[in-house]
């Protein structure tokens, strides 16, 4: 995730690693000009055209990485999604209540308290036919619900932005496979 975030920001990294001496990890990004007084500013950013925040409807985060999760919000934010995100599946199943069906929905497999986020994606009646995509850092092969998603497109953290991209493309419904 940090060669990721590192190589999207026009950085790079260097790891320099010695045997019972440990890692130094080297992270450099471009530099900042500062702007003296009176000078125009960075260009403002902007959406890409058609895709105005909130254009698109709203997607939902559930990622107990503040880092990554505030990653996710900020790309799907740029695609033209209005973001809420929360740690905890229980957090958004209690939002997903009482607020309209979002459009989409990403879900990280292994949540605190060891809730899996699989089970919780085909398990809340409030995500029956909304676009889903999973991602976790541990192999799909070991992680409780894994065999429960169907067609749901899975990322194998880390991921670059490119494949976030490419599988929120491919996104689809969790069965409908209530316990």
């Amino acid at each position: 995730m940090v060669y990721g975030f590192v190589r999207q920001s026009g950085g790079f990294a260097r790891i320099e690693s010695r045997p019972n001496e440990g890692t130094k990890v080297h992270l450099y990004f471009p530099a900042q000009v500062a702007v003296q007084a009176g000078e125009r500013g960075p260009r403002e950013e902007r959406l890409p055209p058609g895709s105005e925040e909130g254009a698109r409807g709203q997607a939902v985060v559930v990622e107990d990485d503040p880092h990554l999760r505030g990653l996710m919000e900020h790309f799907l934010t740029r695609q033209g999604y209005q973001v809420i995100s929360f740690e905890t599946a229980e957090t958004a199943g209690l939002h997903l209540e009482s607020a309209p069906a979002p459009s989409l929905v990403l879900v990280d497999a292994i949540l605190p308290g060891g809730s899996s986020g699989f089970d919780w994606l085909c398990d809340c009646p409030q995500l029956q036919g909304i676009l889903a995509v999973a991602v976790s850092g541990s192999s799909p092969e070991v992680i409780p619900g894994f065999d429960r998603l169907g067609s749901v497109p899975f990322l194998q953290k880390p991921f670059t932005l490119r494949t976030l991209e490419e599988a929120i493309s491919r996104a689809c419904p969790p069965p409908e496979t209530g316990r």
